[in-house]
């Protein structure tokens, strides 16, 4: 279930409009648009938000951190919650970015 914030999308840099150029199935995650997207690679972007307290706690709860990543030092990995599982930060669109938190890791 995707929450109510608003969901952003841009195709080839152009900003949709939720409603006009596109629908959102909000139960099942769905974003269907009212025409195909040109072809192309990554001309696509969506961000949608669906916030989990549970998985958003296990990281916050996390008693230690550390940042790595040589010279520039651009992920921080956290750990110590008590259920012997670390996570990192990933690389978010604009690049590494502390703020962005992979569900993958």
């Amino acid at each position: 279930m995707l929450d109510a914030t608003t969901i952003t999308v841009t195709v080839g840099g152009v900003a949709k409009v939720e409603g006009v150029d596109f629908s959102v199935n909000r139960t099942t995650g769905v974003l269907t648009f009212t025409s195909a997207p040109a072809i192309g690679t990554n001309n696509v972007i969506i961000t949608a938000y669906k916030t989990n307290t549970s998985d958003r706690n296990s990281i916050l709860d996390c008693l230690y951190s550390a940042t790595f990543g040589g010279d520039n030092s651009n992920r921080v990995f956290a750990a110590g919650n008590g259920t012997g599982v670390y996570y990192w930060t990933g690389i978010s669109s604009v690049g590494a970015d502390v703020t962005y938190w992979d569900y993958n890791n």
